[in-house]
Order: C-alpha cells, then structure tokens, then sequence
C-alpha cells in the first residue's frame, strides 16, 4: 500500500524543478557573499600552520586560494548578474565552482608539510573538516553540492592517510567515513523534507488558486443573484405604483385611497387628531362627453387630477380619483375649517383653468361641487362614516346650486 509521503513525494515531482531552480538562486547568493570568510578562514589556517612548519608551501596554498576563490566570485557574480545563462547550466556551474574550492581546500593538509601520521597532519584535516561540515549546512539539502564539497575537500587528506598503514591513520579514514556516513543521511532526510515542503507548498497554491477562483465564482453569483433581485423589487415596486394609480390621471386610484384611509383613520385614533375628506364631483360632466366628445373629458379629468395634485402637498395628503367624475382629497391633521379652505381653494383654481363647458347649466366652464367632512375619531368611528359624512354635504352642495364648497355638521 503506498504510504501519504510517497504519493506527496510523487506529486512533488512535477514541480521540484522550479523548487530547485530557486534553491539555485539561494545557494548563487550564499557563495558569492561568503567567499571573502573563505579567504579569512584559510588565511588563519595558514597563519596558524605556518608557525609549526618550516615549509613555505603553506603560503603559496593560501595565494592560490585566495586567486581561486577570487575567480570563483567573479563567476557567481557574472551568473547572478546575467540573463543570458540557461537556468539548466546554472546548477553544473555552481557545483564546479564549489568542487575546485574544495579541491584547493583539498591539498590544505598537505601544504603543512607534515606527514600523515603526525598530529599536525590530523589537525590539519580536522580542520578541514569543519569548513565541509559548516558548508554543508549552507547547502539546503542539495545531495550534488554536499558531494562537490565533501569529496574533493578530502580527497587528497585520504589519499595520504590510506597510504600510510598506522593505525592513527585509519581511525581518521575510519572517522571521517562515519562523518560522511552521518552527512549523507542528513542530506536524504532533508532533501526529502524539502520535496515534501515543494509539494505542500504547490498543493497550497493550488488550493487557494482553487479557492479564489471558487470565491470568484460564488462572488459573481452572489452580485447576479442581487441584481436579479433589485430588479425584481424594481419591478415590484413599479407594479405596486402601477396598481396604486389612475391610468388617466396619474394619481392615486380608489382603492389605494381605500387603503389609505383606514390606515390615516387609525393613525388619528391613537394621536387624537382630526382627519378630513374633501369629496369633489365635476358638474355636469357627462354633457362633456356628450358635446365634446371623451376626448375632451379625459382631458377635463386629468386637468383636475393635476390640480388636486397641487394641493396634496403635506406627507400625509393624498389626492385619488373615486370613479367616473368624482374625487377625493384625504387630509390627516385637518380639521373641518382647515379642510374646507383647502376645498375652497381647489374649487377656485378649477375654475381658474377655464376648461371650456358650453353646455353647463352652471357657468361656461368647467365647475365642481364639494362636500368636506372631518372627525376626531373614537374607537366606534369607520371609513365607511367619514366618507359618507362627505358625500351627504357634496349632495347638498349639488342641490343648493353646485360650484361650492359645503361642510358636513
């Protein structure tokens, strides 16, 4: 059964390469910044070996070292400096760089002049020893760069020490075999942490980018269920105006008035205010219809509707059209006197638009008759009582002659 690192380790092998190229650009950076602590580091070994060797050999290692490394810096800041080098060749440059480092790191021991079997020797290795060790750390778990330091770096010190046959000799052979033994399983566990850390990192992305898009999605979605929505109110609303009003005049129709007159009835129950209706009748209006045509009425009624409209001016205030050539004005916080200057306004503008009528037996325009009534209501008082408080005083508006306002008592 294949174990969850093993199918993370396979899913890694599509994207390691741009993992690796960026260990590449690390490890460019870290070489490049640490060559002159190369130069400090083998000047100390030689300052130091050079006090218990005669030899001059010593320097002329610490002189080609310091070119080597001089020339290896030149390289790394050429590579990572230029565009022009294939990210494919960039990783055999950077190990050569590091294995002619070591190689020169390599021939340290044996530029003491001591020999193998002397202890001057064994130090001289050790020490090298911590400069592969310390760089190895440096390395991100890269196994090629571990290999191109560690075995040039040592080479030449176990070339010498193998062909010395002292036991001193080949406890060292043997302890840095341990040492490599012990870097070389280092280097796979934490080159397969990294493999690891490659797939977890693109699964993530992967996710989010899976996610985002996802949340891009539910987020168009959202925005078009919103818009269908405002438009669905949009048209509700115009649907409600549509059904609240009169087609010919444009203002409130019966019903809506209705409405609204149980609703502004209530309202004055509970804040004990007066509440008024102005009921208009045009006069004569089907001999309009009859001389002129309905054409000419349609236009005596949406004349009315507009002037009714002008004086619906509170928040409250509503002018509606009851039916066929009756009006109704609602009047919240009104009482009768208030009421009836307003009716008494409204008939003198009617008459001040001079709409033409040959055949009224009132004037020679258009005139209409008005009935107000107004209440303070109490618990027992309907719409029903007010409306027709009104339209008993628009009767004896009527009778007494019409083109005048008449109030309720």
């Amino acid at each position: 059964m294949t174990s969850p690192e093993s199918i993370m380790l396979e899913r890694a092998s599509a994207s390691m390469q741009n993992g690796w190229l960026d260990d590449y650009r690390v490890l460019l950076g870290e070489l490049r910044y640490n060559s002159l602590q190369h130069v400090l580091v083998g000047g100390i070994f030689a300052l130091f070996f050079s006090q218990h060797s005669q030899t001059i050999e010593i320097w002329i290692w610490w002189a080609s070292f310091a070119v080597v490394v001089g020339a290896r810096s030149a390289i790394l800041r050429y590579l990572e400096n230029s565009q022009r080098v294939q990210e494919s060749h960039l990783g055999p440059i950077i190990y050569s760089c590091i294995g002619v480092t070591a190689f020169v790191w390599g021939f340290a021991p044996l530029a003491t002049g001591a020999a193998p079997s002397e202890m001057l020797f064994l130090l001289a290795v050790s020490w090298v020893l911590i400069v592969v060790i310390g760089g190895v750390s440096a390395f991100h778990a890269d196994p090629f760069a571990t290999a191109a330091l560690a075995l040039p770096a040592t080479l030449p010190s176990l070339i010498a020490l193998l062909s010395n046959n002292e036991r001193a000799s080949l406890v060292v052979v043997l302890g840095i075999a341990l040492t490599y033994g012990h870097i070389i399983v280092s280097t796979i566990r934490a080159r397969r942490a990294r493999t690891i850390e490659l797939a977890l990192r693109d699964e993530n992305a992967a996710l989010l980018q899976k996610y985002e898009s996802q949340a891009r999605l539910a987020s168009a979605e959202l925005e078009r269920r919103l818009h269908n929505e405002r438009e669905l109110r949009a048209a509700r609303h115009r649907a409600e105006q549509l059904s609240s009003l009169d087609g010919l005049t444009g203002i409130a129709n019966r019903r809506f008035f209705d409405e609204q007159l149980k609703i502004e009835l209530a309202r004055a129950f509970r804040g004990q205010n007066p509440l008024s209706v102005v009921l208009i009748d045009i006069d004569c209006f089907k001999q309009i219809n009859d001389t002129l045509g309905h054409g000419a009425g349609d236009d005596c009624l949406a004349t009315i509707g507009s002037v009714l409209e002008r004086f619906a001016c509170r928040g409250g205030d509503l002018a509606a059209r009851y039916g066929g050539e009756e009006f109704v004005l609602l009047l919240p916080v009104s009482d009768l006197a208030a009421a009836s200057r307003v009716a008494e306004r409204v008939r003198q503008a009617i008459v001040d638009c001079n709409i033409a009528h040959p055949s009224s037996i009132v004037a020679d325009h258009v005139t209409a008759s008005f009935g107000v009534a107004s209440i303070t209501p109490s618990v027992d008082d309907t719409p029903r009582e007010l409306f027709d408080a009104a339209d008993k005083a628009l009767y004896e508006a009527k009778r007494t002659g019409r083109n005048r306002v008449v109030s309720s008592i």
